[in-house]
């Protein structure tokens, strides 16, 4: 489990994660934009990506949708 914040965004995404765990950021096209790994809290830098629709998944499954504007 894991908690996305200010979304929308169009810059940086604060992301709160339960455990440390590697995340990849999918394109609404389901194309990796980019990964990273996490322990309790991580930042995402959103503002070179277009806007529209992107997913965050964790390496166990979870999912969270965040919108770049």
């Amino acid at each position: 489990m894991f908690s996305v914040f200010l979304n929308p965004t169009s810059s940086s995404i604060p992301i709160q994660l339960e455990s440390q765990t590697n995340l990849v950021i999918l394109s609404s096209e389901g194309k990796v934009v980019a990964t990273l790994s996490g322990e309790s809290t991580c930042n995402f830098d959103a503002s070179n990506l277009e806007n529209g629709i992107y997913f965050i998944q964790t390496e166990n499954g979870g999912v969270q949708k965040f919108i770049k504007q």
